[in-house]
């Protein structure tokens, strides 16, 4: 409030006079500054005045007095703030204005009211802003004021109801007091102020000897620096070489700091400082070491300084040594720096002081951590492609076996009645063939050596069947709570949709084996409308199939979700996971247009939620019993070297009505086809023989005869594909295990289209 007082006072003072005339007359510039405080603190104070006048005049009729404080008060504004007029002008107005008040005060109220004071103080004010002539002027002014008011009053020209000057002596005793009185303070005010402003020219004088003085003094300075030059000059040479070593350490890149080793005090540190960890140097000096370097990093330096101070240099050795530390940033963060010691000894050859580089590393760091997880990458990456290989090999041989084992159990189930308990039990080694199938899909899949077709499935039905084998593997430790609430439909693959589910399983399973919980499946509808706010807001609005599997176990760390689903990502332990797991579940996912999610607090379990869009295919596939096959009485050369397939795949054949020549050798059923082109209406092959492949024989057969429709099976192939297959003029392609349904439609489509004469795209039994 002071602040915004004396701003007010300096601006109006600043109005008053140009600078030049209150810089030339000190006297003048107080006088302006008592006018502004004058006017300023009676626009505070007499706006209660100007209350009371509001009041006697809403009261008692005097309105007058109002119109009179209210034009005081604007031409204090005035007087104030205006621009222009000088400060002559300005304290005159003040005067004449103190004056007026004092005269119609009293011809309105009369001499015992308070216009005698203001009268009094029009003089004083007088005396103080324009010096004792305006002084004696306005007091000649007042006494003449006063005697006439008298004489009016005492001939009765008006105020006859004032108790006052009702005698010549009253009025000449009244008025030769106040003239006295009056004459006495604005003259002795007006003489004061003269006063102070001589003594203030004095003092100006005073101060011009004393500027003499200083520039004498000045010049002895001047002279005394003379003499002293040499000294510094001396001074200086000593100290170029210690500027130049500074000015380097200040310049350099590296941070270079000095330490006091035997009081463990860092005593000077470089610049650079500030720019590689945002210390300023002073605060890195004061900085202790667990503030400094990260606990491991600062057991490293606390074992080397104590290595250091029993050390003997006397002996010339390398004093040089160079420590790798983590230190921290000012931020909080850490960097990786190196430290290059040089170590210089006292006269007893122990260490004293060690002069230090610090380096940022953290790039460096950086570059060799990304070369080690590259490593690790293709070190994986070249385990799964072994991996791949490996899978490939037992693919062929194991679906030769399931080939066999589906095959001759189908055969029995034709022989069996369906009230047997041997229909039955053929019927589960049947459906346990049918899954094994699968799981070789699966392990082709997950080594990449697989491309799956997509179809309408039904997710409950493969739900089901993977809980049943989760609960079989399944500690008693954990319960497994489902919810299947619906039977929607997806386009998908049956092998990857299974994989999915038991990737997340298992998760869940390892989470909870130590303490135990509850792994929850659940299998509902979800509806995502266009303006609804969605969970997943990268779906499209519609029908979707929500899949959620939750547990109760250790959860997953905020940290580390964003990364569960990059490759080769696992915190599982060596052995125990390949970190490819959620990858491949993430992959499928965003393959058939879903998206999944991921809730998880350490402590408080998971729950993975997948959405797959619902298909409005459902198309169904017919389930075809031995009687509603196919069948035909066309002649066939079938060619495989393993025995059992060509067992099993003759009687298939022959009980569909064909006429089934066997071979085993690739080479004498070429040599048979040579003798009798004519005598066979079908090939079925095997890709994998020895001596001649089944696609060098299919080439060879259709060379001797170019409309001969030929079927090309194999239990697995990372070289030939039905794409390949059509291409060489094979009229059909499949894999093994040979099922006999789609056998038997493969087999009649083929020979049907060659009758019709088309030419036959390939297909495939997946």
């Amino acid at each position: 409030m002071m602040n915004f007082i004396s701003r007010l006072i300096n601006l109006s003072v600043q109005r008053m006079l140009p600078s030049a005339r209150f810089a030339q007359d000190q006297l003048l510039y107080w006088r302006a500054k008592i006018l502004a405080t004058m006017v300023l603190s009676g626009l505070a104070v007499f706006i209660f005045g100007l209350m009371i006048a509001a009041y006697l005049a809403f009261a008692h009729g005097l309105w007058n007095l109002l119109i009179i404080d209210s034009f005081g008060y604007m031409l204090c504004f005035g007087v104030l703030f205006i621009r222009g007029p000088s400060y002559e002008l300005r304290a005159s107005v003040i005067v004449l204005s103190a004056y007026g008040i004092g005269v119609l005060v009293i011809g309105i109220l009369g001499p015992l009211s308070g216009g005698p004071i203001w009268l009094f103080t029009s003089a004083v004010i007088a005396g103080v802003l324009l010096g004792s002539r305006a002084a004696l002027l306005v007091v000649a002014a007042n006494g003449t004021t006063i005697f006439l008011l008298g004489f009016l009053i005492h001939q009765a020209y008006f105020g006859q109801g004032f108790p006052f000057f009702k005698t010549t002596a009253a009025t000449l005793a009244a008025g030769i007091n106040f003239i006295a009185l009056n004459l006495m303070v604005a003259i002795s005010v007006s003489v004061l102020l003269k006063r102070l402003s001589s003594s203030h020219h004095q003092e100006n004088l005073l101060a011009g000897r004393l500027e003499d003085e200083r520039q004498e003094l000045i010049k002895a300075k001047a002279q005394l620096e003379k003499e002293v030059e040499e000294r510094k000059q001396i001074e200086i040479a000593l100290r170029a070489r210690e500027a130049q070593y500074r000015l380097l350490a200040d310049n350099a890149s590296d941070v270079i700091w000095t330490l006091d080793i035997s009081r463990k005090k860092v005593t000077y540190v470089s610049p650079s400082i500030e720019k590689m960890r945002g210390f300023t140097p002073q605060e890195a000096m004061e900085l202790p070491l667990e503030k400094t370097f990260t606990p491991d990093s600062r057991r490293k330096v606390e074992k080397l300084l104590s290595r250091v101070l029993i050390m003997d240099h006397r002996s010339g050795e390398d004093r040089s040594m160079t420590l790798e530390v983590e230190m921290y940033k000012k931020d909080g963060s850490t960097l990786w720096a190196e430290f290059s010691l040089s170590l210089i000894p006292d006269a007893q050859g122990r260490a004293d002081v060690v002069i230090g580089i610090t380096r940022d590393i953290s790039e460096r760091k950086r570059a060799e951590q990304e070369r080690i997880k590259l490593e690790g990458q293709l070190r994986q990456a070249r385990k799964m492609e072994a991996i791949g290989t490996l899978a490939g090999g037992i693919a062929h041989d194991f679906n030769n076996i399931l080939s066999a084992i589906i095959g001759f159990t189908e055969l029995c189930l034709d022989d069996v009645s369906k009230e047997a308990q041997l229909h039955d039990n053929l019927q589960e080694i049947l459906s346990a063939g049918q899954r094994a199938k699968e799981l070789v899909k699966q392990i082709l899949t997950f080594a990449r050596q697989s491309t799956e077709d997509v179809n309408p499935i039904q997710v409950s039905t493969i739900v089901k069947e993977a809980l049943k084998l989760i609960r079989s593997t399944t500690p008693a430790t954990i319960q497994i709570s489902t919810d299947i609430a619906s039977d929607a439909q997806i386009m998908g693959n049956p092998a990857q949709v299974h994989q999915v589910l038991m990737n997340l399983c298992t998760n869940s399973v390892h989470a909870m084996e130590k303490e135990g919980g509850t792994l929850t499946v659940r299998l509902t509808d979800r509806v995502l409308a266009a303006d609804q706010a969605s969970t997943a807001p990268e779906l499209k609005p519609g029908h979707y199939l929500q899949l959620t599997v939750a547990d109760t176990g250790t959860g997953i760390a905020r940290e580390i979700l964003p990364f569960i689903f990059d490759p080769y990502f696992t915190t599982k332990e060596v052995g125990k996971g390949t970190g490819m797991g959620l990858a491949m579940v993430h992959g499928i996912v965003e393959t058939y247009g879903g998206k999944i999610e991921v809730e998880s607090q350490p402590g408080q379990g998971a729950t993975f939620t997948i959405y797959f869009p619902v298909t409005q295919n459902h198309e169904v596939q017919p389930v075809l019993d031995s009687q509603s096959l196919p069948r035909g009485d066309e002649r066939i050369l079938l060619v495989d070297d393993e025995l059992s397939i060509i067992r099993i795949g003759a009687q298939i054949l022959e009980r569909l009505g064909y006429t089934v020549t066997a071979q085993s050798s690739s080479m004498e059923a070429l040599a048979l086809f040579r003798k009798q082109p004519m005598a066979f209406d079908l090939v079925i092959t095997d890709l994998a023989m020895p001596n001649l492949t089944g696609d060098r024989l299919a080439a060879k057969l259709i060379a001797i005869r170019p409309e001969l429709p030929i079927l090309l099976c194999t239990g697995f192939s990372d070289q030939l594909s039905a794409e390949n297959a059509a291409a060489l003029g094979i009229r059909g392609f499949a894999y093994k295990p040979i099922v006999r349904a789609e056998l038997a439609k493969l087999v009649r489509k083929a020979l049907d289209e060659t009758k019709g004469g088309f030419n036959l795209a390939a297909a495939s039994i997946l």
